[in-house]
């Protein structure tokens, strides 16, 4: 295990002895970077935030958080209030994080006599604690990202609490999970990646502190092969379940769909502190999801994906809705998940022709943000398509693909302008679905007939190369093209992307490749480029056939 350890907690919390006997324990180096800022400014944090402010503290405290980061296989202890910064967390996620919990009477015991918390200077007993709670409560949303969490109490000692630290190391849980962290502040939130990791989700929801009462919502196909160990991994961790199926289908993803989650959460008198686990894939994500932001105005919910569509984008990024009859999710809103689990071990069971479809969003991810990743999709395709590649591989490609949409969210979490480029493809694919009643294109495959309507624009308007179009088109052509949508007429794609959510001011805001891993919005897309892509998407699929 060559990871760094970082520890995270409160100020007396303990972080500092218990680190130092880990690292005994572990025969490692230990690091309080606290110490190390002390030593780099040549006085104490008391004197940094008199003399500089705190400003200058944490930017000093960064500073010393990514030198220690350099050294490897090291526990390393930070400030209590690191975690609470971006640039602080990205490095805390290159390693193995540990929170150290304590209750506030516990820190107040361990601090009162201290001086030397700047944070609690000059304050009365009564009046530091009520400081440590108000600190703790904006801080616990940082903290519970770790990926272990320990409880201390004023008679632990530090070799028992590195032992407990040390118990959960050894976890299987945590040997075969990757984190990538949707950063938008005080919503933010881990998506946690693996194999096996659907029989754990019961520690995770006592991890993140959810209510006691929990609905998961899921269809009958899913329910069949994982409803029942979700459910007892919920009961095991002493939650009680309340289970609530759904149609299988994206013609089910309505308001009725949404009125019969409704239904059973008010009869079963679920409150504000029960939350909701969305088990499936889009259909069933984006449903509960918006009953979720909805129901009681608004309570937390867990996305649990089981198709490769909903793992690699739609269960990231907060966006959650229900189709109307003139258009695909225009009834709907931005709500974070408290955290996203993927299994990757789930796709096994996944129909052939679902792989495909989901397949083609890794692919998009590819072509508008990462080249690299394209380009080992065009070494691995066939290998990808039979789940025939290395151990660790599969869950890699979608831990990319988690950071890609991660980064584009955590930049423009409500689709003002950079998250827009994930549309790439989704204008024509959208109408096409809607169209068709949602009942003969998967989501994937009305987005592939979309891409290539798009690649064909762009190519036309010169902003994408002829060879980077036809390098695209090749790569989807392996995912294999679906029929040809050839009783849709043109005039009525246009009057239907007319509706779409992307049209603002009366201007269809199109997404177009410049490059492999390179997409721009566009506002210059008119009803004659439009046909002419429609009428290229034809007689490439013919050619194909």
């Amino acid at each position: 295990m060559e990871k760094n350890i970082f520890l995270l907690g409160f100020m007396g919390s303990g972080k500092t002895r218990v680190g130092q006997s880990l690292a005994r324990k572990l025969s490692r180096d230990f690091i309080d970077t606290d110490q190390l800022v002390e030593q780099k400014a040549g006085k104490s944090i008391s004197q940094i935030f008199a003399q500089q402010g705190e400003e200058e503290f944490r930017r000093l405290e960064h500073l010393c958080i990514r030198e220690a980061s350099q050294r490897k296989s090291a526990v390393i202890s930070l400030g209590g209030g690191a975690p609470c910064y971006r640039e602080n967390r990205k490095i805390v996620q290159q390693g193995i994080s540990v929170y150290i919990s304590a209750s506030p009477e516990v820190i107040l015991h361990r601090v009162k006599r201290n001086n030397k918390r700047p944070l609690l200077a000059g304050l009365s007993d009564t009046e530091k604690l009520e400081k440590i709670k108000s600190l703790l409560a904006r801080r616990e949303k940082f903290y519970q990202q770790a990926d272990i969490v320990v409880q201390t109490e004023t008679k632990g000692s530090p070799e028992e609490v590195a032992e407990k630290i040390i118990e959960k190391l050894r976890g299987v849980l945590l040997q075969i999970m990757r984190v990538v962290n949707v950063d938008l502040e005080e919503r933010s939130y881990p998506i946690y990646i693996g194999t096996g990791l659907v029989s754990e989700i019961g520690k995770l929801c006592r991890r993140h502190s959810l209510g006691r009462r929990l609905a998961v919502v899921t269809n009958p196909t899913v329910a069949e092969f994982y409803l029942s160990p979700v459910e007892q991994s919920l009961a095991d961790n002493g939650f009680e379940v309340l289970p609530v199926l759904i149609p299988d289908g994206e013609q089910y993803k309505t308001l009725e769909t949404a009125d019969r989650i409704f239904e059973s959460l008010i009869r079963a008198k679920l409150g504000r502190d029960s939350a909701i686990i969305a088990l499936g894939g889009g259909v069933v994500g984006d449903t509960a999801g918006f009953v979720a932001a909805t129901f009681l105005r608004g309570i937390r919910y867990i996305q649990v994906p089981t198709t490769l569509l909903a793992q690699v984008d739609s269960s990231v990024g907060g966006k959650v809705a229900v189709n109307h009859r003139l258009g695909k999710n225009l009834i709907g809103a931005f709500h974070q998940p408290q955290f996203v689990l993927i299994d990757t071990g789930v796709l096994r069971t996944l129909p052939r022709r679902e792989l495909r479809a989901g397949m083609v969003e890794v692919v998009k991810h590819g072509l508008i943000r990462d080249a690299d990743l394209f380009q080992r999709l065009e070494s691995n395709m066939e290998q990808l398509l039979e789940l025939a590649v290395p151990p660790g591989f599969l869950e890699e490609l979608v831990a990319r693909n988690c950071q890609i949409k991660a980064e584009v969210v955590s930049k423009d979490e409500r689709e003002q302008g950079l998250r827009t480029i994930l549309n790439y493809g989704h204008t024509v694919g959208h109408a096409i679905e809607a169209l068709t009643d949602y009942r003969c294109y998967r989501h994937g495959e009305a987005v592939l007939l979309g891409m290539i309507v798009a690649g064909h624009i762009a190519s036309q308007m010169e902003l994408l190369p002829e060879e980077q179009k036809n390098r695209q088109n090749r790569l989807l052509e392996r995912l294999g093209f679906p029929s040809s949508p050839s009783a849709i007429s043109t005039q009525a794609i246009i009057e239907k992307i007319e509706s779409d959510k992307k049209v603002r001011g009366g201007r269809l805001r199109f997404v177009l490749l410049h490059r492999i891993g390179e997409a721009a919005v566009s506002e210059q897309v008119g009803q004659r480029q439009i046909e002419e892509g429609v009428k290229y998407l034809h007689q490439t699929l013919r050619e194909m056939r």
